[in-house]
């Protein structure tokens, strides 16, 4: 429903799913699955998704599994 208000004002939303399994306890959206779900559902580019390393935890871990590459 936001979508024409965000357009019209020059205003991109961005979203972010959080980490719940060290902090953000209860936080409704923690995979990327989800966020992309939301993402497609949207299909607008005034609303955008944020992914940084942190996420990854939610994920597999991968940064701390020393045998893993990125």
């Amino acid at each position: 429903a936001c979508i024409p208000l965000l357009t019209d004002a020059g205003i991109t939303l961005v979203y972010e799913p959080l980490n719940t399994k060290v902090n953000h306890k209860g936080y409704f959206l923690y995979s990327s699955d989800e966020a992309l779900f939301v993402a497609e559902q949207v299909d607008s580019p005034s609303v955008k998704i944020l992914f940084d390393f942190y996420q990854q935890i939610m994920e597999g871990e991968r940064i701390r599994d020393s045998s893993q590459t990125l």
